[in-house]
């Protein structure tokens, strides 16, 4: 076997493993019956098809001017500052990969954003980190066509402090040209025990060379 085969048959294995052990095998493990392993077989191939939820997520593929507004604590004063983000959807339209830049006082600086939607439990989920820490954060959570909203929650641990971090991420789909990233935290030390806090708001407006 010459070296491109060879990376060929590792570049499949490792797709077919990747979702489970189970969608590379033929032979049911013990306890479960052959009809079984299809059924979960055929799950896993619809899990892994693109949907309604990846469209909804290509729709804010693009070019976009920011509005940051940042509550640094309950009843602080709004600092608002502006920036530029990019978007496009990556691995043949699965995820959605924002990167964006604002300009704060005396820094410049970015984030990235990865969003996608999870086929097996009907979720949606991100990934967040930014260039003023060394770690990322992430939530899930669903959506509400009523509202236009992606609501996606998650927890972070803060060793420094020994504390952890409760938040929501709020995607609002205004139109097809505007949505809005909020960040709400619910945990004490935020909140200052009263009620969520929205440290974040960003609005995003379509440039007109990208529409």
């Amino acid at each position: 076997m010459n070296a491109l085969h060879a990376a060929r048959h590792i570049t499949v294995a490792l797709t077919l493993l990747a979702p489970s052990p189970l969608m590379a095998t033929q032979e049911p493990p013990p306890g479960m019956t052959a009809q079984e392993l299809a059924d979960i077989q055929r799950r896993m191939r619809e899990a892994a098809e693109l949907g309604e939820g990846h469209a909804l997520l290509g729709s804010l593929a693009g070019e976009w001017e920011e509005l940051l507004k940042l509550w640094p604590s309950p009843g602080a004063e709004v600092m608002i500052t502006e920036g530029r983000a990019s978007a496009h959807m990556i691995l043949d339209g699965r995820f959605l990969w924002l990167e964006s830049n604002v300009s704060l006082p005396g820094q410049e600086t970015g984030s990235v954003i990865l969003m996608g939607f999870d086929g097996r439990s009907g979720e949606f989920t991100t990934l967040g980190m930014d260039a003023s820490a060394t770690y990322w954060v992430t939530g899930r959570g669903t959506y509400d066509p009523s509202v236009r909203t992606i609501t996606m929650s998650g927890t972070d641990y803060q060793p420094i402090i020994g504390h952890v971090q409760e938040y929501d991420f709020v995607l609002r789909l205004v139109d097809e040209n505007t949505f809005v990233w909020e960040v709400w935290f619910k945990d004490e030390m935020h909140t200052r025990g009263g009620a969520p806090h929205k440290m974040v708001e960003i609005t995003f407006s379509r440039r007109g060379d990208s529409q």
